[in-house]
């Protein structure tokens, strides 16, 4: 190739010295090969370095994450706690117990010693609250230490109630200022709050351990604590667990024999010698002093200090030596090359023409080679960037992830895989995933998973957050979530696994749930007691009732007719107060209604008063009220309401009244810029009320001192049920009051103006008319009482009654003789009004009596009772005690719908005028309807049956139709009524099923039996 000669001679000049020495060829060599040697040993050493800096703070991470899950899962076990005493004005000692026995401490609490309840006890009540534990079986208990303060706060609860915990019975915590401090800290803010490092009064001597209490505030049931205030004055007491430093820290991080750090944790911000708390030291700690890293943590509201220290680890070790021998190869490489081209400069004149022809192509290729070289360059860079980036992530995340081929086979294992199953990634590596992390009982089904993704690239398992178990190299199980993607190369799938540990979530969901199951029992067996205790009282309330109007209809003197007058309406107020005093879960679940209806204000008053003026005279008090001239004559509102707001107050103020007057004032408030309010106050001259005692005055259950209750009686619900009542109707009630002065409780609501006359409100209800026809009626009780009113009541209606004392007996009855209509009450001894409805409708007395209406008269009263009768199959609900002409009228209403014998299931003559006057159409329409009858019924019956509402809209429907083709007025309104109770979802709709049932047998009967005389 020709060279220019300008080129040439410099070429020449310039490489003049290298051509004549192939040693400084190879010394130029090696010194280029022996730096990038080196570069390349910095780089790895570094890389290895970063890396275990990063899983010595990837560890350190973990480590205060466990401490957190581990004190979260203790606050969980309190927060239980807690919501049992929420759930019930009171534990007993026995529910505690039972509570505590079922965390099974030992085994799922490491370090907990007890868990403990404190009450708050004012030192006036100390004696009689020692007195009252020493009656429970505890002989010892006393309060200790002595102290001066005007409230204690004992522990009155243990558990585990043996051995060193009896010691802690008693012991007034506020005694202590690191106690009291915590106390008073979680009171405040009513979250979980942790005392300072301190020795526990369970610990031994022999081998004594810092320790720590855990404590969450438990305030007065009903009483509001959204304010610091609030909060102080609510509380009542504290639920806490005991623990031990050492055991709790040494659970919380498990074995980290293999540890890469050392760890130190120091309670408070100061690093203290004497309060440190230590873990053994891991092997092959580095020679030198490490360099420490602090963390600062808050621990349910104190600050603790983690020292970490890092060891030599030896995988980072050989992956050190591994690097060095990398760059001693290097080097030797280096050595090598640098021996080749010395040797190769040997053939002086071979290698001077090699270089003059490739001078030339090189001078003009030279910038594109540059050009490309720095391309090239920053490519390699950007990618070292981002598989540091990729590493770092891979390293750090607190997730485990694995990667693995299309078959299933590990390709790499990050460290927090190594932490959640035990495998290191030296032996995870290679291994199938399937029996590496899946348990057994799964293995097969993950199989056939991958088999199907390598076949059809497609899975159900991708791209989705899956729960599933996971199995440890030791054998046991983790619950874990994973979300699984596949990334598909050149020739084969790779899939990652990003697997989280869900146990602690688990473990805190399994701790809400039982103490919601806990929480659920204890409203169970609330709503039952106050079922029974309605039961059992309406059972005498309904003859008491009953008799007084049977009473008053004999011939009485006046005085006697009065007398009874006052008995009826006390036992009916008596009623209206039971249907909310002893329904207390209802007025708690703010479902009491309140009625608006135009009423006269002064009847209300005055029946009101009069109710209480005998109670008034016994005592010697004159009782009197006055209402303003500007009071409306009628309004609207609730009068029963009212009336038993205002007729409370009354009792109240004779009852704590001596001597002196009861007076009731009505009048009309005019706010500025509000709505007029009607205000009653009653005033009395009684004993009077403290003012720190009257915001106590309107709360459940609460008196203003012992002696008062123990003096003048009471449940301490009235006043609480007057103002509730008083919100309900948009008012509110106070009480104005000074000690030996008498009080004056005031009750106000809007002045609404009535929209329509009305009666007042204390007339009496006009009887119902004469009944259409006599009816022979069935009456069942076990209260000889009751059938004897529900007989005499009837009875005096010109109906026939046979009364039978059990559900048994009703069937008999049922069997013998036809009867209109049963009434029949729920709870009867022998089979109640339940089973005995159901075998009625199951043809069990006989088909003629499957249809039968069948009412429930029952002391059953709460809330979803009416709901649960009828869809048993009950016709009606009346509740216990019934009203004389109330029940008549729903009896005389139901069994006047039965059919009478003789009367024509359908109309001919407008069946035919509806099929155009042509009998041959009007016959193929029978015919019809009576070869699809079966199929008509059974689809009712199955519809019923399943409690399938929509079914049962569209067999009513289609019947409905099907009856008015005939005229057949019953089975058409029976099929109506299917119909719209099925498109309202009203589960009276089961109940009217047995009725549209036998008109479509009466139907189809008279059908066929027209059809064979030759009348269609």
């Amino acid at each position: 190739m020709p060279v220019s000669p300008t080129g040439s001679s410099q070429g020449r000049r310039a490489w003049g010295p290298w051509r004549r020495s192939p040693l400084l060829i190879a010394l130029a060599v090696f010194a280029v090969m022996g730096a990038a040697a080196g570069w390349t040993w910095g780089q790895l050493r570094r890389s290895v370095e970063e890396r275990h800096a990063a899983a010595h703070d990837a560890e350190a991470q973990q480590v205060v994450a466990d401490l957190e899950n581990r004190m979260f899962i203790y606050e969980n076990s309190l927060r239980g706690a807690q919501g049992l005493f929420a759930a019930s004005r009171s534990v007993e000692r026995v529910e505690w117990r039972d509570y505590v026995a079922g965390l099974d401490l030992e085994a799922r609490y490491p370090g907990m010693q007890a868990m403990g309840y404190l009450a708050r006890v004012e030192a006036a009540d100390l004696d009689a609250h020692v007195a009252a534990v020493r009656a429970e079986g505890l002989r010892e208990y006393r309060v200790w230490p002595a102290t001066a303060s005007a409230t204690v706060w004992p522990v009155c609860y243990v558990e585990p109630a043996r051995g060193a915990n009896l010691r802690i019975l008693g012991f007034d915590l506020s005694s202590e200022p690191a106690r009291l401090a915590a106390m008073e800290r979680t009171r405040d803010t009513g979250f979980a709050t942790l005392t300072a490092s301190l020795l526990l009064q369970t610990e031994s001597a022999e081998a004594p351990q810092p320790g720590a209490l855990l404590l969450l505030p438990v305030y007065a049931n009903g009483r509001p604590h959204a304010t610091v205030e609030e909060r102080r004055a609510a509380i009542v007491g504290y639920v806490c667990c005991a623990f031990r430093m050492h055991d709790f820290i040494a659970s919380a991080l498990g074995d980290r024999r293999d540890s890469l750090v050392a760890l130190d944790v120091f309670d408070g911000n100061e690093i203290l010698q004497d309060r440190r708390i230590n873990l053994p030291e891991p092997a092959g700690m580095l020679d030198r002093e490490p360099e420490a890293t602090l963390r600062h943590i808050d621990v349910a509201g104190r600050p603790w200090t983690l020292r970490f220290r890092p060891a030599v680890d030896p995988r980072w070790a050989a992956r050190e030596r591994e690097a060095d021998a990398q760059g001693a190869v290097g080097f030797v490489l280096a050595g090598l090359l640098s021996l080749v081209t010395w040797l190769l400069a040997g053939t002086r004149a071979r290698a001077l023409r090699i270089a003059d022809a490739m001078t030339e192509s090189a001078r003009t290729s030279e910038e594109a080679y540059r050009q490309r070289a720095a391309e090239l360059a920053e490519a390699n860079r950007t990618l070292r960037l981002r598989d540091q980036e990729i590493r770092l992530l891979f390293e750090r995340t607190n997730d485990a992830v694995i990667t693995m081929d299309g078959e299933g086979r590990i390709r790499s294992w990050n460290p927090r895989a190594e932490a959640m199953f035990g495998w290191r990634e030296i032996d995870a590596v290679g291994r199938a995933v399937t029996e590496t992390v899946v348990p057994a009982r799964m293995r097969e089904s993950v199989r056939s998973e991958f088999a199907r993704f390598l076949e059809s690239g497609e899975s159900a398992a991708l791209d989705r957050v899956i729960e599933a178990e996971a199995l440890r190299r030791d054998g046991t199980e983790v619950p874990v979530e994973f979300t699984l993607v596949a990334t598909q190369g050149a020739s084969s799938w790779l899939l990652t696994a990003f697997i989280r540990d869900i146990s602690v979530r688990k473990l805190a969901e399994a701790e809400l749930k039982r103490a919601s199951e806990a929480a659920l029992a204890a409203s169970r067996a609330k709503g039952e007691f106050l079922a029974n205790v309605s039961h059992e009282i309406r059972t005498p309330m309904n003859g008491i009732i009953g008799m007084t109007e049977l009473a008053l209809g004999t011939n009485l003197t006046a005085e006697q007719r009065e007398y009874l007058e006052t008995v009826r309406k006390s036992a009916r107020n008596l009623l209206a107060l039971l249907n909310e005093v002893l329904d207390l879960s209802k007025i708690e679940a703010g479902k009491l209604e309140v009625d608006n209806v135009a009423f006269r204000v002064r009847t209300v008053v005055a029946e009101a008063v009069r109710l209480h003026q005998f109670r008034a005279q016994e005592k010697g008090l004159s009782l009197a009220w006055v209402c303003s001239p500007d009071v409306p004559e009628m309004i609207q509102g609730d009068p029963l309401r009212m009336g038993q707001v205002l007729g409370n107050l009354v009792a109240n103020a004779i009852k704590f009244t001596e001597r002196g007057s009861v007076e009731v004032r009505v009048g009309v408030d005019e706010p500025p810029g509000a709505r007029p309010l009607l205000h009653l106050a009653v005033r009395d001259t009684g004993i009077g009320i403290p003012a720190e005692k009257q915001p106590l005055l309107f709360q459940e259950f609460t008196q203003v001192d012992a002696s008062s209750t123990r003096r003048y009686g009471g449940t301490g619900l009235g006043l609480a049920i007057c103002s509730r009542l008083a919100a309900l109707m948009g008012g509110r009630t106070w009480v104005e009051s000074e000690p030996g002065k008498g009080s004056t409780f005031h009750f106000a609501i809007p002045l609404l103006a009535a929209r329509t006359p009305a009666a007042g409100a204390a007339s009496p209800a006009p009887a119902p008319s004469a009944p259409a026809r006599r009816l022979r009626l069935l009456v069942a009780d076990d209260d000889a009482v009751n059938r004897v009113l529900a007989t005499t009541i009837l009875g005096k209606r010109g109906h026939d009654v046979e009364a039978v004392a059990g559900g048994a007996a009703v069937l008999e009855a049922l069997r013998r003789n036809r009867f209109d209509a049963v009434v029949m009450d729920v709870q009867m001894s022998d089979m109640d009004g339940l089973s005995a409805t159901a075998a009625i409708r199951r043809g069990d007395a006989g088909d003629a009596a499957r249809a039968v209406p069948v009412i429930a008269m029952t002391a059953h009263a709460l809330p979803g009772d009416r709901e649960r009768f009828l869809h048993a199959g009950m016709s009606a609900y009346l509740a216990k005690p019934a009203d004389p002409a109330e029940l008549a009228t729903l009896v005389e209403n139901l069994a006047g719908e039965a059919p009478r014998a003789g009367s024509r299931a359908f109309a001919a003559a407008e069946a035919l005028q509806r099929v155009g006057g042509d009998p041959e159409v009007l016959r193929d329409l029978a015919l019809t309807f009576i070869r699809d009858h079966d199929r008509m019924v059974k689809a009712l019956r199955e519809a019923s049956l399943s409690r399938d509402m929509p079914a049962l809209e569209r067999v009513g429907h289609s019947l409905r139709g099907a009856a008015g083709i005939f005229s057949a007025t019953r089975a058409t309104r029976a099929a109506m009524m299917v119909d719209e109770l099925a498109r309202a979802n009203d589960p009276a709709v089961f109940a009217a099923v047995p009725v549209l049932e036998m008109e479509l047998g009466r139907l189809k009967q008279e059908l066929e039996r027209t059809i064979s005389e030759g009348g269609a």
